[in-house]
């Protein structure tokens, strides 16, 4: 069966312009001026869907049923081990990441809420639920509606988009300095499932078994259909790769990009429409996540190391790569900004220098790899630059200059954040990938019996590590916060504490309105995954919602506060001792299944 995407390659680009430059207060342009806005994107998506609409047949994927009910079986059984995880409380930044993409509509249904008594003693979730599956259904019918005027009428369409930049939009726009687009499956999916833990916690999932299908016809083109399925297996089932697929984090995006560029460098089709896919899925993964942009290094390399000297500067090569490099000019802008201010993570007082020389010292790079990634994986990352065959030579070249540039990208961030398993899965995993992807094909060539009973227990490692995740998911973070200290760190990126249990517990003793969540929260996200109402989330916001949460003293003095709902993380556990010290009582304790750590219900 063959499937055309080239409908679904126009969506996905209207609505990461969408949540990049307009639901964005930020618009990441130097001037800030909707004219030139527009004039710009007229340009830049005239030339990307007439290249789309010219190649549309090109734009083809074969699904044969035997290695896709392969994949499909191999995910189900992941979702069924996973369930649990899917399932579980978010925690800190992820409230964050969750708030961010329901924010239009939570604008919106407060505004509601104003016209309508009624409404603001009804759950909140519940409201928003009805208003985001309002929205699905509306959208459905207009993406029909655009696809086909984009067949015949596609600057009409692009006109109009353009008038959008035009619109008082000012007031659901959303101010953050992450990449906006990482929001959008968030946001879909929420309003596919409903507000839940695990609505926002499948989207990655389901990029993972998207990413499955992409790499499969890259490597079914030098194995046969079982070796490629047994690779595909291999590659999704790496444990740190499974885990940032439901951590809510935008880390696994910059995962499976760069894991698909590396591997398109050796074993992909080189033709054009291969080019504008790899620079298109780098345009995406980049909205998603800023440092996914790295690719685009080697794809350009890749691009003119392929070229005829004598034809670079001929008018053919020079339109050839303007068109394929189009799609980059999507993300130029956001790229631009983001290299020019910044993030949250690099905002650090040492040179990269520095950086550098910190990252070698107890050879700190290799423990934290080894601890987020083990073994097996790490062993086959050498392969990754093996040199197989003259023809190689320069891939590997390609592939070692963009390894140099990725170490001193990720080392140059806040050495705090050196250990955590989502960074680590972002810059050494795609290179362990390759590695196994080239030490498969010499052992394909020397004996494709030894090759599957190796990749049969590589998957079955992989997917036992994952059900005990539990066993190396627990960190210290006095470890992670002591800038190069590696003893005590391990793979995971997060430690889950009971949320939603707690918060339920104080709705049945009636206390929500004078309830106070201590924790990083980043405002009203936890409430509304509880099912509160918005009289209830509106009177707690009166105590704030201060990053860390309240000193105990201060908790204490405010006498409007009956419950607290506190957590036995290192920094606050003190807390808990303090208010018990002041006459609080502990009326209940929730512990994670998996983490087993420890949420208390006080009360005065």
């Amino acid at each position: 069966m063959k499937i055309y995407y080239a409908p679904l390659l126009q969506v996905v680009t209207f609505f990461a312009l969408i949540w990049t430059y307009i639901l964005q207060e930020n618009s990441f342009f130097l001037i800030n001026v909707p004219f030139i806005k527009s004039l710009y994107f007229l340009g830049v998506l005239s030339v990307v869907f007439w290249y789309i609409k010219q190649n549309k047949n090109a734009f083809q994927y074969t699904l044969k049923f035997s290695p896709f009910f392969k994949i499909a079986i191999l995910f189900l059984t992941l979702f069924f081990v996973l369930f649990p995880r899917l399932n579980q409380d978010l925690v800190s930044d992820q409230f964050h990441h969750a708030y961010k993409a329901i924010l239009p509509w939570v604008i919106y249904a407060k505004n509601i809420c104003v016209l309508n008594n009624g409404c603001a003693e009804k759950p909140f979730n519940q409201v928003l639920n009805h208003e985001m599956l309002k929205s699905l259904l509306v959208l459905f019918p207009l993406i029909l509606i655009i696809l086909k005027f984009l067949n015949r009428f596609s600057l009409i369409v692009v006109i109009l988009f353009c008038i959008l930049f035009f619109l008082p939009l000012e007031d659901y726009q959303i101010n953050d300095i992450h990449p906006p687009f990482r929001l959008f499956p968030l946001a879909f999916s929420a309003s596919l499932f409903g507000l839940s833990n695990f609505a926002f916690r499948m989207p990655g999932f389901f990029a993972l078994f998207i990413f499955a299908l992409i790499i499969f016809p890259i490597l079914k083109f030098h194995f046969k259909e079982n070796i490629a399925v047994l690779l595909v297996g291999c590659v999704v089932t790496i444990p740190i790769l499974i885990h940032v697929s439901y951590i809510v984090e935008p880390s696994i995006w910059t995962a499976i990009s760069w894991t698909g560029i590396l591997l398109f460098l050796f074993f992909g089709k080189k033709d054009n429409r291969s080019f504008f896919l790899c620079f298109l899925l780098i345009t995406f993964a980049s909205l998603m996540r800023a440092s996914a942009f790295l690719a685009f290094f080697p794809l350009v390399m890749h691009w003119f190391f392929t070229r005829r000297v004598e034809r670079i500067l001929s008018i053919y090569e020079i339109r050839n790569t303007f068109l394929v490099f189009s799609p980059t000019l999507i993300a130029l802008p956001f790229v631009f900004s983001s290299i020019l201010h910044g993030s949250p993570a690099t905002g650090t007082n040492q040179s990269l220098i520095e950086s550098i020389q910190m990252s070698f010292i107890g050879y700190s790079s290799i423990k934290f790899a080894y601890q987020s990634l083990f073994l097996p994986w790490i062993l086959v990352f050498p392969f990754a630059l093996f040199f197989r065959i003259k023809k190689y030579v320069m891939y590997s070249l390609m592939v070692f200059i963009f390894f140099i540039l990725a170490y001193m990208m990720f080392y140059s961030i806040k050495p705090g954040l050196w250990g955590l398993g989502r960074y680590q899965a972002e810059f050494i995993l795609p290179f362990c990938v390759l590695g196994l992807v080239n030490l498969s094909m010499c052992l394909y060539k020397f004996s494709q019996s030894i090759l599957k009973l190796a990749l049969i227990c590589l998957i079955f490692y992989g997917i036992f590590i994952s059900v005990n995740f539990q066993l190396y998911s627990q960190f210290r973070d006095e470890s992670i916060f002591s800038g190069i200290k590696t003893g005590e760190v391990r793979g995971a990126s997060e430690i889950v504490y009971d949320t939603l249990k707690p918060l339920e517990k104080v709705k049945e003793l009636g206390l929500t309105k004078n309830s106070y969540l201590d924790g990083i929260i980043y405002g009203e996200m936890p409430f509304i995954l509880a099912g509160y109402t918005l009289a209830d989330i509106t009177s707690i916001s009166r105590f704030g919602y201060p990053w860390g949460g309240m000193e105990s003293s201060d908790i204490n003095k405010n006498k409007e506060i009956l419950a607290v709902i506190i957590s036995d993380w290192t920094p606050t556990l003190g807390k808990v001792n303090q208010l018990v010290s002041l006459g609080w009582k502990v009326d209940s304790t929730f512990q994670s299944e998996f983490y087993k750590t420890k949420t208390y219900l006080l009360l005065r």
